[in-house]
């Protein structure tokens, strides 16, 4: 548990700076809560432990949300050791996938693992607001795993779909017929390891094929994704042997 008596995060953080040069990983951990907004002083002493690390490369954040303010400490400090960054939200919004998206399109030259979950079931993610975490290219050259997980399971609107399971305006599936999760993955190489119990049966039913399409494009720009996970829903690159 943190301490949060004001004065000692920065004694704590300045012992670690001084007598912990080699270290390495990070947690920060805080208790779970639906209602209450990550305090400014929660996140100074967050910050205040990211800075200091002299070369952090595993991150991992359970809190209220990742704050423009921890991404940037984060980026500015060490996007050139990360090699693994793990965030848990209690309090999920559709900001959170700019902010994944600043990460991933950064190019954080080492970094291999990426996840981000959503840690309330009731408040998750709408599937349309992962769109927002391919805003910009993603440019992570060694990045081999991300994993999302937080999408409410009705999560499109109805309004959004349109016969045979394809989403109308938002990324285009054109030619892609509405066929079980392997023949639409084969697609682009890649195979099903783990498939919800509905998927294979209906793919498109899930609305998984539209947010599903837009993580196999990275595979472009990131050649080295082996490994997507969506919710319950993992599937790996045939390329991997």
């Amino acid at each position: 548990d943190f301490i949060t008596v004001s004065k000692l995060p920065s004694e704590l953080c300045k012992n670690i700076w001084l007598r912990c040069p080699k270290l390495l990983t990070i947690d920060l951990v805080g208790a779970p809560s639906r209602h209450t907004a990550m305090s400014s002083q929660k996140e100074d002493t967050q910050v205040m432990l990211i800075e200091s690390v002299h070369h952090l490369q595993s991150f991992t954040l359970d809190a209220e949300s990742m704050t423009p303010r921890i991404c940037q400490v984060l980026l500015d400090l060490h996007c050139s050791w990360l090699e693994k960054i793990d965030l848990t939200i209690h309090q999920p919004r559709a900001e959170d996938f700019s902010i994944a998206n600043k990460i991933l399109a950064t190019g954080v030259p080492n970094l291999m693992s990426f996840a981000m979950s959503a840690l309330f079931y009731l408040e998750s993610w709408q599937l349309l607001d992962c769109l927002a975490m391919f805003s910009r290219p993603w440019t992570c050259i060694w990045l081999m795993k991300v994993q999302v997980c937080g999408f409410a399971p009705t999560a499109m609107p109805v309004g959004m779909r349109v016969p045979g399971g394809k989403v109308a305006e938002a990324i285009s599936t054109e030619g892609v017929p509405n066929v079980g999760a392997d023949h639409f993955l084969a697609t682009y190489g890649w195979v099903s390891v783990h498939v919800p119990y509905d998927s294979e049966a209906n793919f498109g039913a899930t609305d998984l094929k539209m947010p599903l399409g837009a993580f196999l494009e990275q595979s472009g720009t990131c050649p080295a994704i082996c490994e997507i996970t969506l919710n319950s829903f993992v599937c790996k690159g045939l390329h991997v042997e």
